[in-house]
């Protein structure tokens, strides 16, 4: 028999499969792996082939790192004592916001096993941890030369990707506010 491990990179939310990821970690390939691989490509997916050591590593990026930033940013919020809708919003709180309430709207039980279970990403957070004492010391020692060099480096790092995280936020941020958000109390 077919052995495979699956993992759809998009949640219930979706409206269907078309352009979405779909990771296979194939253990042992049969006739079935090939034919579920078919049947999601010809619905639209996109199937990636890797190893399960390899996607652990890549989701303790992309999935527990990004959600462990945003129920550690509600926390910082909420200990504020101001309500989310009382305070000022810039363009990036308001999409950022967004993304904060779509992953607290999921299981807690899940994103529980997600973070917890995943071994690659202890290493991950602790690299997380070690940047944000890095740069809360400069931030506490006013090194505001540090803090550029460093903030540059980021740049460097993602440069080719800035024109497109700028148009496609852009976007994104006039479609938000040219469809307010009510939020009853």
């Amino acid at each position: 028999c077919g052995v495979l491990g699956m993992h759809p990179l998009f949640g219930p939310l979706a409206p269907s499969v078309k352009n979405q990821f779909i990771v296979f970690c194939v253990g042992r390939r049969n006739y079935w792996v090939d034919y579920l691989k078919e049947l999601f490509e010809k619905n639209g997916a996109k199937v990636i082939f890797t190893t399960a050591q390899k996607h652990d590593k890549q989701m303790a990026l992309i999935q527990d790192l990004i959600h462990f930033l945003n129920i550690v940013l509600a926390r910082t919020l909420q200990s504020q004592n101001l309500s989310i809708l009382d305070i000022y919003t810039t363009p990036v709180f308001r999409l950022q916001s967004i993304l904060m309430g779509r992953i607290l709207g999921s299981s807690p039980e899940l994103y529980a096993d997600l973070e917890i279970e995943n071994p690659a990403f202890r290493k991950v957070l602790k690299k997380f941890l070690s940047e944000t004492h890095r740069l809360s010391s400069l931030i506490n020692n006013k090194n505001r030369k540090e803090f550029i060099r460093v903030f540059k480096q980021s740049v460097n790092w993602m440069k080719n990707f800035i024109p497109v995280a700028q148009l496609k936020s852009a976007e994104i941020i006039s479609l938000i506010d040219r469809q307010p958000i009510e939020i009853k109390k």
